[in-house]
C-alpha cells in the first residue's frame, strides 16, 4: 500500500528529517497491539514547534485531502480524507485527519491527531477501524496531559 507524501507526513512519516526536529528530542512508539503509533517531538522552543507544525498546515492537509494517492498492489484506491479540529483539550492547536477506503472488500480507516503543546508536537495515528475513533484522541489526550503536567 502506498500513500501520498503529504498524507504520510500527517501520519508522522519522515517527521524526523526536519532540521528543527533534529535540534530537539524525538520519540517514536507503537502500542503493544500495533493499533496505534505515536511520534512526540520536544523542540527547543514553541516558535520552532509552530514552524514545524506549520510545514504540515495547510500544505499537507490540503494536498492529502485533495489527492491522497492511495494505491494497493499498484492499483489506485478511492479514498476519502477528512480534516477537522480535534476534540482534545489543553493543546495550543490540534487537528484530526481521517482516511477511509475499501481495499479488497475490507474497510480501511486511519485516524491521525496532530497537536502542539508549547514546544512539543504530538502525532498519534490509530490504524484499527474498530478502535481508532476512540483510541487515537484518547492517546493524544494522554500525551497532552502528561506534557502539561511536566510544565
Amino acid at each position: 500500500m502506498t500513500l501520498s507524501s503529504a498524507c504520510l507526513a500527517l501520519l508522522g512519516v519522515d517527521f524526523e528529517s526536519s532540521a528543527e526536529v533534529q535540534e530537539g528530542t524525538l520519540q517514536f512508539g507503537t502500542s503493544v497491539d500495533r493499533t496505534l503509533t505515536a511520534v512526540v517531538a520536544s523542540l527547543p522552543d514553541a516558535d520552532k514547534a509552530s514552524y514545524v507544525r506549520g510545514m504540515l498546515d495547510p500544505y499537507a492537509f490540503e494536498v492529502c485531502t485533495d489527492d491522497p494517492a492511495l494505491t494497493y498492489d499498484g492499483e489506485p484506491v478511492d479514498a476519502q480524507v477528512t480534516v477537522g479540529e480535534s476534540d482534545v483539550t489543553g493543546a495550543d492547536e490540534a487537528d484530526s485527519v481521517r482516511l477511509d477506503a475499501t481495499i479488497d472488500d475490507s474497510a480501511v480507516s486511519v485516524i491521525g491527531q496532530v497537536a502542539q503543546v508549547d514546544n512539543n508536537l504530538i502525532l498519534v495515528v490509530g490504524w484499527d477501524p474498530s478502535t481508532n475513533e476512540r483510541n487515537s484522541p484518547l492517546a493524544t489526550q494522554m500525551f497532552i496531559d502528561a506534557i502539561a503536567g511536566e510544565s
